[in-house]
């Protein structure tokens, strides 16, 4: 099915098209990546939606606006506004609009810990803060602890109510660290008293039994441990009493990394360059839900999304936060 207007250049363009791939194997992601990204490179009049039936060897592509060169928040009191909160409040954080169409959603609830990278200036602090509205717009059900070892982006947030814990020098951040950490232990000590697998099912039995909350006192809120530059923090100090604190601090991020997802206890981090050297690769491995703003080179483009992703933008016209 074609498009109804052609291009300014004269091209006429599919709104709809069907591949079969015949008895070719397109059931690897990267075979099925390989072929999303030549179809792409035809044309930049449009952009395009994949669905894929890779056991009947067949790809459907439907045309989609191109991605927007600005995409504002949304202004407290519209519509888009309360169903951006009404996701957050469910765990799901939208951060803006998705090629293929949609929107980019990171599910804590199933990918509990993200990693964003990126150069300086590529719009992460902006992707950061748009994460960080969400924790501040619902003190009820999200407490935030923030490391800015930068002492630059972040300097703003003590002022919301739910950020309990703002820590900047390397003991203040081992500190958090460390009360994060004891912090998910009481959770997953309370959970087995009151004999449940999750936060949610204890939310749910609260509900039920109220006595219980006189017993344990109030559920405890979703806890996000944010850390600005964190490959910054993990370096290697020259002070022998620092290192021992920091060797502490990565113990305790690992097994939040581990364990948090059930006491919904999750990690926002962000590193320039993630040298594997500097986060260790258990650390690394938890921190799933992966983005990398703007264009990077090929090396970082592994450290941050263990492909070469980063490195797909145009040669030029790369808006900020792309």
């Amino acid at each position: 099915e074609w498009q109804p207007n052609q291009t300014a250049a004269g091209e006429a363009l599919p709104q709809k098209a069907r591949v079969n791939f015949g008895d070719y194997d397109v059931t690897k992601a990267e075979t099925q990546d390989a072929f999303e990204q030549h179809w792409d490179s035809l044309t930049d009049e449009s952009d395009w939606h994949y669905s894929w039936s890779p056991a009947d060897g067949v790809v459907t592509i439907d045309a989609v606006p191109p991605l927007p060169h600005a995409a504002p928040f949304p202004e407290p009191g519209t519509d888009r506004f309360r169903e951006l909160i009404a996701s957050a409040r469910k765990g799901k954080f939208i951060l803006g609009p998705q090629k293929g169409g949609g929107d980019l959603e990171w599910d804590l609830n199933s990918v509990p810990h993200a990693l964003i990278g990126g150069a300086t200036g590529a719009g992460k602090s902006v992707t950061l803060s748009n994460a960080l509205l969400y924790g501040m717009y619902n003190p009820d059900l999200i407490e935030l602890y923030v490391c800015d070892p930068k002492r630059t982006d972040f300097t703003w947030t003590p002022e919301f109510p739910n950020v309990t814990q703002f820590a900047a020098t390397d003991t203040e951040i081992v500190s958090a660290v460390a009360a994060a950490k004891q912090e998910m232990d009481r959770r997953q000590s309370l959970l087995g008293r009151v004999g449940v697998r999750n936060l949610r099912a204890l939310r749910e039995k609260f509900a039920e039994n109220p006595e219980l909350v006189k017993e344990h006192g109030p559920a405890p809120r979703r806890l996000i441990l944010f850390f600005d530059e964190l490959a910054e923090f993990l370096a290697k100090s020259a002070n022998k009493d620092i290192e021992e604190l920091k060797d502490e601090a990565r113990a305790d991020l690992e097994a939040i990394g581990r364990l948090g997802r059930a006491m919904e206890v999750n990690i926002l981090s962000a590193a320039q360059k993630p040298d594997a050297k500097i986060i260790s690769t258990q650390l690394r491995e938890q921190l799933g839900f992966r983005l990398c703003v703007g264009p990077v080179n090929i090396h970082t483009s592994q450290q941050i999304l263990n492909s070469d992703h980063g490195t797909r933008f145009p040669s030029q016209g790369n808006p900020k936060g792309r």
